[in-house]
């Protein structure tokens, strides 16, 4: 079973899921209006996607985001227990299907370069590929940037807080 969640409904929810959730995330993504897809095992959630229209933190003091057209899928985890059944690309289809494409939006994510194995699990041919960016942080909050064409066009935002 799916669902979409706002953050408040994502507070207490307990099992190892739960346990990643700090109250300062929940509060950020309330404040940004965030939603979550999660998928339910006898009503335990065993995976989740955050989905932002925002300027959402990415990494370290890093932040992210896609421009009007695309939702930003950020922060996916899966119950161990769970973890390798494809749940995690399973919930990515859904957030597309049940929040971007009524929309009228993409879905777009980044992956860290070093991540292979969420790399792989993402890959599928069928799959829009937005494009490439690498970003080197420098000295003072300042970012070197190179975007491919199309993250320009698809107005993908890096910056520094």
């Amino acid at each position: 079973t799916a669902a979409v969640r706002t953050p408040e409904k994502m507070r207490n929810i307990g099992g190892f899921c739960g346990a990643t959730l700090a109250p300062e995330f929940l509060s950020d993504a309330g404040e940004r209006g965030d939603r979550c897809v999660v998928i339910l095992d006898n009503c335990e959630i065993i995976n989740f996607q955050w989905l932002s229209d925002g300027l959402t933190l990415a990494y370290d003091d890093i932040w992210i985001g896609f421009g009007p057209r695309y939702l930003y899928g950020y922060n996916s985890l899966t119950a161990p227990s769970h973890r390798g059944k494809g749940l995690n690309r399973c919930a990515v289809r859904i957030a597309g299907q049940m929040v971007a494409a009524p929309e009228g939006k993409g879905l777009a994510g980044y992956i860290d370069a070093t991540n292979v194995a969420s790399i792989l699990s993402h890959w599928n041919p069928a799959n829009q590929q937005l494009g490439v960016a690498l970003v080197w942080p420098r000295a003072e909050k300042r970012l070197w940037i190179f975007a491919s064409r199309t993250c320009r066009a698809g107005q993908v935002t890096f910056a520094r807080r």
